[in-house]
């Protein structure tokens, strides 16, 4: 039986307090030393004065015996897996219906877990679309990978706004439903920056049948309205919301104006200095990296504690850190602008410096101008290997031979594949070209058919196996 996050109980504490408990415990050092100088007011300052610390510590100390554990704890536990497993399922829920589009996300998301790595991917769900409801933001964290630029404008819930907004929800719904439904309303942006945020959601909930998540970094710009944005998320099957948290000041205020049951389906996103998430090195947080080494430093510290065997490269310290915070492998739409993008998540770079690449882009006036602009990027997804043009690997990707074994590494991932036999063979081959990166789709075949009297439908085979992993140079595959 799933564990409810929202249950009281008569026993001991409730689940949203113990999130509480462990949310002040991550957030830094200064909680767990005020428990240690005065564990009883402390705990009373957050509403938790009849809390268990020490049967709790399975959930927060390293190394405490989970011999015992008292039952709040197994089920909080519990609980945690299943919110694992949910994201799994999102995950998987995300790869949209239609099939060219659907080719195309998996082979993205194949490709980010090469160039950013299994771990970080893991995170990322690919959600198929995001809606700026605004244009900018006016938060301005110094950290925000996409580099939001200053609110200028937001998209106001007047009729005309109202129809193309569901015009543009409808279209995107033919690409599959039960995807699109896991879109957000925020990119760039602060959702909260728009007043009618709340009708925008509710026209999202009635044309693809879920009410969006919302991230804001501003629950306590009007907290009644926040209050009421839950209720409704809530009511309308949400599975939860999040707040950003940039200070402990913030977190002081946000616990204090917010009970732990009313933000028992809201998480913490604690991105306070002392809290252990570290930033990404993309948009305005790698400009601000390398203005102020000592930031770098203390995030760094994050990445590799003083008894990590992890080194860093004095001549690149950067690449110890994320290299995006995007999650969308889609279409990302600006309804101010009337602008859309394809995108997909890679690690920040000279090219791509908000940690997401752009294949494709458009404008728009109307209705049909957006499905006529989203058709013409679904036609444009490479989900075929090119005739013409010559094939190479990712440069992200480096390839090895050593006993009989062939190896395509990142700096965070790495393929294996054996080499020796008569089938392993045409495949180190086939790699062998393709790092070499000169040889069109026909020369490889026709190298292959002369050198092994392998088929040409063999060779194609193993070189799309190759890209459906996400293995080759994403340019080589545009032109």
């Amino acid at each position: 039986m799933p564990v409810r996050l929202e249950e009281d109980r008569n026993d001991g504490p409730t689940l949203p307090e113990i999130k509480r408990f462990l949310e002040l415990c991550m957030a830094g050092a200064h909680f767990r030393e005020a428990l240690g100088l005065d564990r009883e007011a402390t705990l009373a300052r957050y509403g938790l004065a009849h809390l268990d610390v020490e049967a709790l510590a399975p959930l927060y100390a390293p190394g405490a015996p989970a011999a015992g554990v008292v039952p709040v704890v197994r089920e909080y536990w519990q609980y945690r897996q299943e919110a694992g497993r949910r994201l799994r399922e999102i995950k998987e829920a995300c790869v949209p219906g239609h099939e060219r589009f659907r080719r195309w996300h998996r082979r993205q998301s194949a490709r980010c877990r090469l160039e950013i790595g299994s771990a970080m991917d893991g995170l990322i769900i690919h959600t198929p679309f995001a809606a700026e409801l605004s244009l900018g933001c006016s938060v301005g964290c110094w950290y925000c990978s996409l580099d939001a630029p200053p609110l200028s404008q937001v998209y106001a819930y007047t009729d005309e706004n109202r129809a193309l907004w569901r015009e543009v929800l409808g279209q995107l719904r033919i690409l599959g439903e039960e995807a699109m439904a896991w879109g957000s309303v925020y990119w760039a942006s602060e959702p909260l920056d728009n007043p009618d945020l709340e009708r925008f959601c509710e026209d999202f909930h009635e044309i693809l049948g879920r009410f969006p998540q919302v991230t804001t970094a501003l629950p306590l710009r009007d907290p009644e309205r926040v209050r009421r944005l839950l209720e409704l998320s809530r009511a309308k099957g949400s599975p939860g919301n999040r707040f950003s948290v940039n200070s402990l000041s913030a977190l002081e205020r946000i616990m204090a104006t917010f009970s732990a049951q009313e933000l028992a389906h809201t998480e913490l996103v604690l991105q306070n200095p002392e809290a252990g998430s570290i930033k990404a090195a993309a948009g305005r947080g790698l400009r601000h990296f390398q203005k102020r080494p000592a930031t770098l430093a203390r995030e760094l510290k994050k990445r590799v504690p003083a008894d990590s065997a992890i080194s860093i490269d004095p001549e690149n310290p950067l690449a110890l850190l994320p290299g995006t915070n995007a999650c969308v492998t889609g279409f990302l739409v600006n309804m101010v602008e009337r602008r859309v993008r394809l995108i997909s998540p890679c690690n920040a770079s000279e090219r791509w410096p908000l940690g997401y690449r752009v294949f494709a882009e458009a404008c728009f006036q109307d209705g049909p101008g957006f499905q006529q602009a989203i058709a013409g990027m679904v036609a444009q997804m490479v989900v075929d290997l090119p005739e013409e043009r010559p094939l190479r690997l990712a440069p992200y990707l480096h390839y090895r031979e050593e006993e009989g074994k062939a190896f395509l590494e990142s700096s965070c991932q790495r393929l294996e594949f054996s080499i020796q036999g008569p089938g392993a063979r045409l495949l180190g081959e086939v790699l062998r070209l393709l790092a070499a990166g000169k040889s069109p789709l026909g020369a490889i075949s026709i190298h292959c058919a002369c050198s092994f009297g392998a088929a040409d439908a063999l060779t194609r085979r193993i070189l799309d196996d190759l890209l459906q992993q996400g293995v080759l140079d994403e340019d080589c595959l545009e032109g």
